[in-house]
């Protein structure tokens, strides 16, 4: 029953983002810039290096990512933010987009460098399970931005929950600017 709970909720969520994809970088813009501005000052790209952005919305992170990068990989729930995503990355051949759960990622273990779940958590109706999922795909070597809402999430409860999902915190900020915390994660188990 969790799962069909889960699912209902996601669809709430996907429509919600359908009906709003056209809108959404006239009203978000300027504050998903900021994020994106702040996160790549300290998560540097390297050329062919497999990127993920999971709820990658209208594209504004995956076109930044795109213009300098091999492969870029975006991947949403909402079927409208990726119309929105397809017309920003326009002219960028190594940008993929793909329609699809963060909780049921359709990539292999260990795969990718560097993954972004910006302003995807606090839609996600177990959070935790959900980092577990971008935690199995991603090489242990890699970085994993993850960005919390400050009116949703305390810092402390975030802490216990990257130690649960076997996460290092190697860069975290909470710029007051900001309205989410950010922290830069590598798997447990990475070898540096």
């Amino acid at each position: 029953m969790p799962f069909v709970k889960s699912w209902k909720e996601k669809e709430k969520i996907a429509k919600r983002y359908n009906i709003s994809a056209q809108l959404y970088n006239l009203r978000y813009r300027d504050e998903q810039e900021s994020k994106y501005d702040a996160i790549l000052d300290i998560v540097k790209i390297n050329l062919g290096e497999y990127i993920l952005d999971i709820g990658c919305g209208t594209g504004l992170l995956i076109q930044r990512i795109g213009k300098n990068n091999g492969i870029t990989i975006g991947i949403d729930f909402s079927k409208k933010m990726l119309e929105e995503a397809k017309k920003t990355c326009r002219g960028l051949e190594n940008i993929s987009l793909i329609c699809g759960d963060a909780d049921f990622l359709p990539l292999r273990d260990g795969t990718i460098n560097k993954i972004f779940a910006i302003t995807l958590l606090q839609n996600m109706p177990q959070p935790k399970q959900t980092i577990l999922e971008i935690t199995r795909i991603a090489k242990d070597v890699s970085e994993i931005v993850l960005t919390w809402q400050k009116r949703i999430f305390e810092e402390k409860d975030l802490t216990k929950w990257l130690d649960n999902c076997e996460l290092n915190v190697s860069k975290s900020f909470n710029d007051g600017q900001l309205k989410d915390y950010v922290h830069v994660c590598i798997k447990r188990n990475a070898s540096y």
